[in-house]
């Protein structure tokens, strides 16, 4: 499977392509999902820290781990007289 993962703000979006098994040595009884293009987006309740984003994909499972993104922090600016 061709995979691409995004990442922006509290967004992460899975495109990729699905490919036909057939003229392989797989058993296939039933079919459900199309073969070709797709884009899936979700939504979070947080923004992410892009650069904590790992993912993996592996016996047929993507495993996507991410962390959120540090607050903005107000900070104490001294005032020199």
């Amino acid at each position: 499977a061709k995979l691409e993962l995004s990442v922006l703000n509290d967004t992460v979006t899975l495109a990729g392509e699905r490919f036909s098994h057939e003229g392989q040595d797989a058993h296939v009884y039933r079919r459900e999902r199309a073969v070709g293009d797709f884009s899936r987006t979700v939504n979070l309740p947080d923004a992410v820290d892009p650069d904590s984003v790992t993912a993996e994909y592996k016996d047929g499972l993507l495993r996507v781990s991410m962390n959120k993104a540090k607050e903005a922090k107000a900070r104490q600016i001294p005032i020199k007289s």
